[in-house]
C-alpha cells in the first residue's frame, strides 16, 4: 500500500477545499457578493452590540446576560478582523475596508491595532509552529507552566511585560515598545479602565472612601463599559486565546500538516461559543488563507474528515503536557506498518480516521461480543495507540465489566445506537478495538 507524501497530502487538502467552497459558491451564488456580506455582517454586529448595551443602560435585561450576549458578538468582529487582515473586503476601496478595520478594532478593543497584527500574523502564516511565531506566542503558545499560560491567556499585557525579556532573545526583531505601542490608543484605555475600576474596588474593600461627584460619575461610566465592552471581551479573549493557543504547535513542526491540530472535543465547546467555533475551522484557514470566515464554517464538516484522512491531526491535547510540541513520531507509527482506514456509524452522525495494525484482526468470541452482534463473534481491528480520531459527533460511552475482569469502555453512537469501539478505561495510550471500519 503506497503512502502519500507531505506535499501529496496537503494538495489534497488544498484541492478538496477549494472544491467544496466553489461548489458552494456555484450552488449559493449570493456568496460571490463578498464585500456586501461582508458590509451586512459588520454592521449587524455593531448595531446589535449597541443595542445589547442599550437594553442593559434600560434595566431591561441584567448584566449577566449582556455579557454573554456582548462576548458572543465581539466574536464575529475577530473573525471579520481576521479576514480583513488577508484583504477580503474592499481591497480595492481603502477607505471602507480601513473603516472597516477600525470599527472592529473599537468592538474588541483589548487588542493590538489589526494593522500592526496583519504584519505579525501574516509572518505567523511563515513561521507558524517555530520560535518565530510572535502572534501565537502573545497569547500562551509555547509554554508549559499551566501558571503562566493561564496569566498570558488572560492577560495579553501583563503576558506581554512577564515574557518581554525572553521574547526579545527568542524572536528576531522583536521590541517590546512597537507591541506595546501598537494597542494606542484603544487598547491603552481599554486597560487604563480595566486596571482603573479593579485598583478602586480593591482599595474600597480595604479602606472605604467616598468619591467626589465627578468621580462618582466617572465610575459609573467606568462600570457601565465594563458591563458592555470590557468583561465581553475578557472572555472572548481568553476563549480564543485558549483554543488557539492549544491547537497551534510550537516545535518539532516540518510542514503545513504539522502546523495545527482540530479541536472538537466536548471539553472545549464553552470557549467554542466565544470564539466562534475556532477550533473546528482554523486548520482550514492554514491551508487556504484567503477564504471568507463564513465559508470556512459552512465547509468545515465536510472537510474535516478529509483533513483527518490526510494526515491533520486531532484533539491532541497531550500536546498541551509539552508546551505544544508536535508529536514525536514513534516506533509504533512507523507508516510502513500501518494502514489508514475511515468509518462511521449506521445513521452517518460519527465518523472517523484510524491508523491500524493490519495484522491484527480478530474473530472475537466473547459473550459481549456476541450480544452486540447477534452473531457467534465479531471482527474488530486494533488501532495504534492514540490512533483514532473523530471528525464528526463525539461518541458516548459506558463502562462494562468484560469476562476477563478487566473495565471496558464501550464506544457507541449517541442517535443511532451503532456499537464502535471498545478501550481500556483510564489508559494514559488509547488502543481501541473497532468495529465498523473500512479501508
Amino acid at each position: 500500500m503506497s503512502e502519500l507524501t507531505a506535499k501529496q497530502n496537503i494538495k489534497a487538502i488544498v484541492t478538496a477545499i477549494k472544491a467544496e467552497e466553489q461548489s458552494l459558491r456555484a450552488h449559493y451564488p449570493i456568496l460571490n457578493q463578498q464585500n456586501a456580506i461582508a458590509m451586512v455582517i459588520l454592521l449587524v454586529s455593531l448595531f446589535s452590540l449597541i443595542g445589547v448595551a442599550t437594553l442593559y443602560y434600560l434595566a431591561v435585561i441584567p448584566s449577566w446576560l449582556c455579557i454573554i450576549l456582548a462576548a458572543f458578538i465581539t466574536s464575529i468582529s475577530h473573525e471579520l478582523e481576521h479576514d480583513l487582515i488577508h484583504k477580503q473586503y474592499f481591497s480595492n476601496r481603502p477607505f471602507i475596508h480601513n473603516f472597516m478595520m477600525l470599527t472592529v478594532w473599537l468592538m474588541r478593543p483589548n487588542t493590538v491595532n489589526p494593522w500592526y497584527r496583519r504584519k505579525i500574523h501574516l509572518h505567523h502564516h511563515k513561521v507558524s509552529g517555530t520560535s518565530q511565531d510572535l502572534e501565537e506566542r502573545l497569547v500562551g503558545n509555547g509554554i508549559k507552566s499551566p501558571f503562566l499560560r493561564a496569566l498570558v491567556i488572560t492577560d495579553g499585557l501583563l503576558g506581554l511585560l512577564v515574557n518581554s525579556k525572553r521574547f526579545s532573545k527568542e524572536i528576531s526583531g522583536f521590541k517590546f515598545l512597537r507591541v506595546f505601542n501598537a494597542g494606542f490608543p484603544i487598547a491603552t484605555a481599554y486597560f487604563a479602565i480595566l486596571y482603573g475600576v479593579i485598583a478602586y474596588y480593591a482599595v474600597q474593600f480595604v479602606e472605604p472612601f467616598t468619591l467626589p461627584d465627578w468621580g462618582a460619575e466617572l465610575l459609573a461610566m467606568a462600570d457601565f463599559l465594563m458591563v458592555v465592552l470590557i468583561v465581553p471581551n475578557i472572555i472572548r479573549s481568553c476563549s480564543l486565546n485558549l483554543v488557539t493557543s492549544s491547537m497551534h504547535y510550537y516545535g518539532g513542526v516540518n510542514n503545513l500538516l504539522e502546523q495545527t491540530h482540530v479541536i472538537t472535543s466536548r471539553w472545549f465547546l464553552p470557549f467554542q461559543l466565544f470564539c466562534f467555533d475556532f477550533g473546528r475551522t482554523h486548520t482550514i484557514h492554514h491551508f487556504v488563507p484567503n477564504q471568507p470566515f463564513y465559508i470556512r464554517q459552512l465547509i468545515s464538516k465536510k472537510i474535516r474528515p478529509i483533513m483527518a484522512q490526510h494526515g491533520v491531526r486531532f484533539n491532541d491535547l497531550q500536546s498541551l503536557k509539552h508546551a505544544n510540541h508536535y508529536p514525536v513520531k514513534s516506533s509504533h507509527l512507523n507508516k510502513e506498518f500501518n494502514m489508514k482506514v475511515t468509518g462511521r456509524c449506521h445513521c452517518g452522525e460519527v465518523t472517523y480516521y484510524a491508523e491500524v495494525d493490519e495484522n491484527k484482526v480478530i474473530n472475537c468470541h466473547c459473550t459481549d461480543c456476541q450480544i452486540i452482534s447477534g452473531a457467534p463473534f465479531r471482527t474488530v481491528v486494533v488501532s495504534v495507540p492514540d490512533g483514532v480520531t473523530f471528525t464528526g459527533a463525539e461518541p458516548k460511552e459506558y463502562i462494562k465489566i468484560a469476562e476477563s475482569g478487566n473495565q471496558r469502555a464501550q464506544g457507541f453512537c449517541g442517535n443511532c445506537g451503532t456499537a464502535l469501539y471498545a478501550t481500556s478505561v483510564g489508559a494514559q495510550v488509547s488502543v481501541f478495538m473497532a468495529y465498523v471500519l473500512a479501508p
